[in-house]
């Protein structure tokens, strides 16, 4: 992913299935890379005895900011394109969201 540390992890899938979601997880950050640098990503598919069963978490960073996304549905592609929506929604927000910074810390001794 150009030099960005991606993880894709797939838990509770088939593994002909598992091949096809890398797939669509690297096309999907392909398209937010476009929008703004990526620094890390990582993506996590579980397959979960809950309803629905598919949840996806993701994890962006971009520059100093730090973007997350959860989301959940019937089929694993349902769920990615919800959680991707979510992440391309906050990366295209105008606003504080994108200028966040760490509040300084006050030195503990002043004059």
């Amino acid at each position: 992913m150009n030099g960005a540390n991606t993880s894709i992890e797939g838990r509770g899938l088939e593994p002909s299935a598992e091949s096809v979601w890398r797939r669509e997880v690297a096309a999907g950050l392909a398209a937010l890379r476009r929008l703004a640098p990526l620094r890390e990503a990582r993506v996590r598919l579980e397959r979960q005895p809950a309803w629905p069963p598919y949840q996806v978490l993701a994890w962006l960073r971009c520059g100093t900011r730090e973007i997350r996304a959860a989301a959940r549905d019937h089929s694993w592609g349902a769920a990615w394109g919800k959680a991707l929506a979510r992440l391309r929604g906050q990366l295209e927000a105008p606003g504080p969201a994108l200028h966040w910074r760490r509040p300084r810390r006050r030195s503990a001794a002043r004059p």
